[in-house]
């Protein structure tokens, strides 16, 4: 019935957007504080800026981006209106493809201080003893880093998902089907 589908739902979208949101944050945070990185500062500040927007402004963003006939997504790909027209707002998986795009892209940024914190106190002699031992890189981010990363993210993965539960002002803006 009804309140079990929303609750299903809820939990979906909070694993979902979470879970990418930890992907990317972790991922871009691992890119950035990499060794050699040219211009690493600079990447830093663009990739926080998102977090500095509020949502509810994103989310409008979001909206005029995704707008099926004369959004920017529309307009810069240039083709005619009737092939960039599709109505995501009528399909559920589109819909939640877009909605995870835009709470993804808020989102992200958070998770990412936290890995670039965490990141630079894990200590390099572990790492040395774990290429000592021969382990790889897959090794190493599974048996040291995750590991140890892991306490500091729990925190912030709790935070996200607490707001991803009530992120009503994304679906409020962007309508998906069954919303209104």
């Amino acid at each position: 019935g009804g309140a079990s589908d929303v609750v299903v739902f809820n939990l979906l979208w909070t694993v979902l957007s979470v879970g990418l949101q930890a992907v990317i944050g972790i991922g871009v945070a691992m890119m950035v504080n990499r060794p050699g990185v040219r211009f690493a500062r600079f990447w830093r500040t663009l990739f926080i800026l998102p977090w500095a927007i509020p949502e509810f402004i994103a989310a409008l963003v979001w909206m005029r981006v995704f707008e099926p006939r004369y959004g920017w997504l529309a307009t810069a790909t240039n083709l005619p209106w009737y092939i960039t027209n599709f109505q995501w707002r009528q399909d559920p998986d589109w819909a939640l493809a877009i909605l995870l795009v835009a709470a993804t892209w808020y989102g992200f940024p958070l998770v990412m201080l936290a890995a670039t914190a965490g990141l630079r106190s894990l200590p390099d002699e572990v790492y040395e003893a774990a290429a000592l031992d021969g382990a790889g890189a897959w090794a190493r981010w599974r048996h040291v880093t995750w590991p140890l990363l892991l306490p500091l993210l729990m925190p912030v993965l709790i935070m996200r998902a607490i707001f991803a539960f009530n992120q009503f002002y994304l679906f409020y803006t962007l309508q998906p089907p069954g919303s209104m």
